[in-house]
């Protein structure tokens, strides 16, 4: 489940699902990091760090990402 909730009953996103599930997607559609980084204006390398985990997604390249692979939001959410 790519929600769980946290001692205090509040909901958390799991990152690490979200993460495999762009790249799921990326996969799907036989991109490379490459061709998805330029989607969106970034080096390789930056977006490989996103999508490894090493720079923190934000909710803007969440919805950058999402936009450049043409996949819905909640599909990458569940």
């Amino acid at each position: 489940m790519i929600y769980t909730k946290n001692s205090l009953g509040y909901m958390r996103v799991r990152m690490d699902l979200v993460l495999a599930n762009i790249r799921r997607s990326r996969e799907a559609l036989h991109l490379s990091q490459k061709e998805v980084a330029d989607r969106l204006n970034m080096s390789q390398n930056a977006y490989s760090k996103l999508e490894l985990g090493y720079t923190k997604l934000t909710l803007q390249h969440f919805l950058l990402i999402a936009d450049a692979l043409n996949v819905p939001y909640k599909n990458i959410l569940e």
